[in-house]
């Protein structure tokens, strides 16, 4: 609220505003969109892999999925391309898929 001679004026935001602003001050927006891409891959990947999936993140719009499980690691490897272009249909920005 602003203060002009003794009487009050409210500064009118609207709610997508300031839940942007909260958001963007607390960090949750990159993990919320951590969380989606790790949903994503969930949805494109059978539960063996799930499974064998220790943690998923992006950063810098770089995909990093962490496999526990060499064989599987190799064989995702020889499909990145395949991979990358499913995570590209959710998010055109995204640049790579590592796997670690």
């Amino acid at each position: 609220m602003i203060k002009n001679n003794g009487k009050r004026h409210r500064k009118i935001e609207s709610i997508k505003k300031l839940t942007s602003n909260f958001f963007n001050q607390n960090k949750i927006e990159l993990k919320l969109f951590d969380k989606k891409i790790e949903n994503i891959w969930n949805s494109i990947s059978n539960k063996f892999i799930k499974d064998r999936t220790t943690g998923v993140y992006c950063k810098n719009m770089i995909i990093y999925i962490k496999i526990n499980s060499s064989p599987l690691k190799s064989e995702l490897e020889n499909s990145k391309e395949i991979t990358l272009k499913k995570f590209q249909k959710h998010y055109k920005e995204i640049q790579k898929v590592v796997f670690i």
